[in-house]
């Protein structure tokens, strides 16, 4: 069975010192994964700098959102975002997306929150599609 362990990017005092030494702990140990949260109204590093970071302070653990609150993302970046993270890490990173249940998340960044299970359809369709190559948004490929 394979264990991941989250980083304690929602804890009061986290710096790089202990962020660094949390990624090369967990590289080293028995875990196959490190996992980073997201909150926005809440006390926490942000999730895709804390990945990157993660990615770079690394060789052989994966890398993974638990979980991206994709509605409260703009699309197009958080799918370029991801590719990125994925590239650079030689394809150690999996994005897993939700709603996440916090409308006080939503209401931080004037996001609707009622709309988010139709939002998350729709974005997890155009962002495969951006993966693809499609043409998601008219004149832009």
């Amino acid at each position: 069975m394979d264990l991941a362990l989250t980083l304690p990017s929602f804890v009061a005092g986290t710096d790089r010192a202990m962020t660094l030494e949390w990624c090369r702990r967990i590289d080293d140990g028995p875990f196959s994964s490190i996992a980073v949260g997201e909150r926005t109204a809440f006390h926490s590093h942000e999730m895709v700098s804390t990945l990157a970071f993660a990615a770079a302070a690394t060789e052989r653990v994966r890398i993974i959102a638990t979980i991206a609150v994709l509605p409260t993302h703009d699309t197009v970046r958080i799918a370029k975002q991801a590719a990125t993270i994925d590239v650079l890490s030689d394809g150690r990173f999996t994005l897993g997306v939700g709603v996440g249940g916090r409308e006080q998340d939503y209401n931080a960044l004037s996001t609707p929150f009622r709309r988010r299970f139709e939002r998350l359809d729709e974005q997890v369709d155009q962002m495969k599609r951006i993966w693809l190559g499609e043409e998601v948004i008219d004149g832009v490929p």
